[in-house]
């Protein structure tokens, strides 16, 4: 038996993204919120995040932090060590991008030096625009360090905001889908790891295109009702409640354009 391995590089391995759910961080604030490099503007409190966690570069827009939701907390003022709190907690959205260059003391962290001046890999400046900073620094303090976790959408914002990446993948799934042919061909044996930082978004994009290359081909139906199961494991927010509650009063479901009852679900020999 081979065993292969695929470690996606489009972009980010080849710029190394340092992308985490938690850990050690420090802050700062900064205004002028309106134009995000994520490309959308979102409800609550915002922040961009350090150029190496983003996931992108200056101009090459959105990266996979965009839209992510995070509690943040301050432990400590690295310029007065002597001030003990109170520290307060808030969740935020990430819309933008803290650049390396201009901002090496914060967000200069590289693939090869992944600690900033302060000792942290991860840096959020957190918008003043959006009340963030005013609700999270104490009086008289602008900087902080301390802790992140990342949270449920619903925490930051009641919808999901959808932000369309540039990053090339769509370039590259032919190739992606051609090796996984080939390498489980070659013997009934071969087991292929697919792999990214995370694990749950390149990786799973890749061996999704494999799927439905000449696998698997869910009809219409079936596609919407995926959808919707999705948003429901993504953030139980997300799924509009009314959607589960005109099924429900109507006691019907629509397949296909025909109403199916919802123990059916549509899963007849009728559709393909």
């Amino acid at each position: 038996m081979r065993s292969f391995i695929i470690l996606l590089s489009i972009v980010a391995a080849v710029h190394g993204w340092v992308q985490q759910p938690s850990g050690s961080t420090s802050f700062t604030q900064y205004s002028g919120c309106g134009s995000p490099a994520c490309g959308i503007s979102a409800s609550g409190y915002t922040a961009a995040i350090n150029q190496l966690a983003f996931g992108s570069s200056p101009g090459l827009g959105a990266g996979d932090a965009c839209g992510r939701c995070f509690q943040l907390t301050g432990t400590a003022d690295p310029y007065s060590p002597s001030f003990t709190g109170p520290f307060k907690s808030i969740v935020v959205k990430v819309t933008d991008m803290c650049p390396a260059a201009g901002n090496q003391q914060w967000c200069g962290q590289t693939s090869s030096n992944t600690l900033n001046s302060f000792g942290k890999e991860f840096h959020f400046d957190i918008c003043e625009d959006t009340g963030g900073a005013g609700a999270f620094f104490p009086s008289g303090h602008t900087a902080l360090t301390g802790t992140f976790t990342e949270a449920s959408l619903r925490r930051c914002g009641r919808e999901a905001s959808v932000v369309e990446t540039k990053e090339a993948l769509y370039e590259s799934l032919h190739t992606t889908t051609e090796f996984l042919k080939a390498a489980l061909e070659e013997n009934e044996s071969n087991v292929v790891l697919v792999h990214c930082f995370q694990g749950v978004s390149r990786s799973a994009t890749v061996v999704c295109a494999y799927l439905i290359s000449n696998v698997v081909s869910p009809n219409n139906g079936f596609r919407k009702q995926l959808y919707l199961y999705a948003m429901r494991l993504r953030d139980n927010a997300l799924l509009s409640s009314t959607v589960d509650a005109e099924a429900m009063e109507e006691n019907t479901k629509v397949v296909d354009g025909t109403q199916r009852t919802p123990v059916s679900l549509g899963i007849s020999s009728e559709y393909p």
